[in-house]
């Protein structure tokens, strides 16, 4: 049996259901889910309950919320999508004390094909798997206190974690305090456990955290070009997990998310087909709220994609405006 675990607020609750629906609908393997909770409703709870009951899997619900808001509060730590289930991760140790590995998948995810293969990768080497952010130094460094692209940054979307060697080494009282020092951070946990624990990071292969805008008309060579920086993987391990992915991550902005109406996501077809199977396709989430500037934002980047292409797109999003902003 595997253990996997979700952590996810109200607001978040449909996104993390297609997720695991899809992870269930596609593993033949046993699982035994912990779903993390902060403030899911009792209604919601028991519509994850029957979902997991007709694929004869194993759950445990944990309501962490109090947990996470006590952490964030000591800590002063941000809002992260309007809740702090973001910081699960780095309290499963304490939460999970029972457990003696987990692998933890984001909400914003959907499983499309047998994730058994993952633990192939992993041995007791390392305290953390995950894949390789092959855009976080463009995207991030120019906020981060310290300089991310001179050393490999692992993205926390998809994280094997043997729980058990993190008590041993008591990682999470070393992250509790570096948390209190660096808690400005903008990617926050990801950020500081790449920086403290990148010695204890094994890496797997980016077919289980495969970002979407790579199933774009790019191939390897021009996002290299696009993003002037090296990808940490052969040309064909990117080909072969563009083509045949197991475990795809949202990233972006909203836009690029096809849990929201309007969305451009180039995968929304494939994700509304778990989406519609679950709920209405007026459920899908509206347009959130943004500052002016934001908006303004936003309209550029998609004008630039419905009329121009990605290339162009991508070029204005993790290019250009990322140069701005170092130079601000």
């Amino acid at each position: 049996m595997i253990n996997i675990a979700y952590s996810s607020s109200e607001y978040y609750f449909k996104p993390s259901l297609v997720s695991i629906y899809s992870l269930l609908k596609n593993t033949n393997s046993d699982v035994h889910l912990y779903f993390l909770s902060s403030g899911v409703s009792e209604n919601n709870k028991k519509i994850l309950e029957n979902l997991v009951k007709k694929f004869n899997a194993k759950l445990s619900i944990i309501e962490i919320e109090s947990e996470l808001e006590k952490f964030a509060s000591r800590l002063n730590l941000p809002l992260m999508r309007g809740n702090y289930s973001t910081y699960a991760r780095i309290l499963l140790a304490e939460i999970l004390v029972s457990v003696d590995s987990i692998l933890l998948i984001d909400s914003d995810t959907l499983v499309v094909d047998e994730i058994q293969g993952i633990y192939d990768y992993v041995d007791t080497d390392k305290i953390l798997y995950a894949a390789r952010d092959y855009v976080i130094s463009n995207r991030y460094s120019c906020h981060e206190d310290f300089e991310l692209s001179e050393k490999p940054y692992f993205n926390m979307g998809v994280l094997y974690i043997n729980l058990k060697a993190w008590r041993s080494a008591g990682i999470t009282k070393v992250l509790k305090g570096r948390f209190e020092a660096e808690h400005k951070l903008k990617i926050a946990d990801q950020s500081i456990v790449n920086r403290y624990l990148g010695e204890f990071i094994g890496e797997l292969p980016v077919m289980y955290n495969f970002y979407t805008y790579f199933h774009y008309e790019m191939d390897y060579l021009e996002y290299e070009q696009l993003n002037n920086e090296t990808i940490f993987c052969t040309m064909n391990e990117f080909d072969q997990a563009r083509h045949h992915p197991v475990i795809i991550h949202f990233i972006g902005t909203w836009y690029e998310r096809p849990w929201f109406k309007n969305n451009l996501s180039n995968q929304a077809t494939l994700y509304l087909k778990y989406w519609n199977e679950l709920f209405s396709p007026v459920d899908l989430f509206d347009t959130p709220r943004r500052p002016v500037l934001v908006q303004i934002y936003d309209f550029l980047s998609t004008s630039l994609y419905s009329y121009f292409g990605f290339n162009w797109y991508f070029w204005f999003r993790y290019n250009l405006v990322q140069k701005i902003k170092r130079l601000l």
